[in-house]
């Protein structure tokens, strides 16, 4: 278990998905737009639970408590106490599937979900093509 302060996360299910998809699957965009990549990173965590190890004892009396935890007192938070689900779009901090900490919202990185093309067509001289430009997100659910 660790010593005494020691953060414990743990869930039920983690399911990591880096889905990349045909860029036609968008349809016809803009004219003169085009999409030439879609990636969508997603990480899924349901039944998550969190709890800090605040005492350690150990007892010949089997009713005394060998360890107590806390947890927070912030119901379905899945960085401090418990949550149904967790789902979270973009770059994750550190390894996913870390047992230490559950993840924390703010430190969640912005992943390349798409990219464009623009050309530009100009009459009698050559088209101007502007590529990639690379959209970005990160969401927390």
């Amino acid at each position: 278990m660790g010593e005494e302060g020691v953060v414990l996360h743990r869930a039920a299910v983690r399911v990591a998905l880096e889905t990349e998809a045909e860029p036609t699957i968008l349809g016809p965009l803009l004219t003169g737009l085009t999409a030439s990549r879609v990636q969508v990173p997603i990480y899924l965590e349901m039944a998550g639970a969190t709890a800090r190890l605040d005492r350690m004892s150990w007892s010949e009396d089997r009713s005394k408590a060998a360890a107590v935890f806390s947890t927070a007192p912030t119901p379905l938070n899945p960085t401090t106490g418990t949550s149904i689900a967790a789902l979270y779009l973009g770059t994750l901090p550190g390894s996913e599937t870390s047992d230490a900490v559950g993840i924390d919202p703010a430190e969640i990185g912005f992943a390349d979900i798409l990219d464009l093309d623009i050309t530009i067509p100009l009459p009698l001289l050559r088209d101007i093509t502007i590529c990639p430009i690379t959209v970005q997100m990160r969401s927390a659910v």
